[in-house]
């Protein structure tokens, strides 16, 4: 049980609960999106001054998007995820 959703539930009632998780539920998942949306580009930086392969640090030629850095970035949190998974 959450605590948090669990305290709204004992002071509000249910409604109060599904308010409460409802609102965590959005607040992480902004979290998690902004994160995807940050760590390639710090991931970027680091590859182009030198703390990482400079091949991470390749630009697209079109869109000039830092797609190395993206695909590093994915593939990192879906290793992570997938060996968490399995313990």
């Amino acid at each position: 049980v959450t605590p948090l959703a669990a305290a709204a539930g004992a002071a509000v009632g249910e409604p109060g609960r599904t308010i409460m998780l409802g609102g965590a539920t959005v607040s992480m998942l902004g979290f998690l999106f902004g994160a995807g949306l940050v760590n390639p580009r710090i991931v970027f930086a680091l590859a182009r001054d030198g703390f990482l392969p400079r091949f991470i640090a390749g630009v697209h030629p079109v869109y000039r998007t830092p797609h190395r850095s993206i695909v590093v970035c994915a593939l990192v949190v879906v290793s992570l995820a997938l060996s968490a998974v399995t313990r």
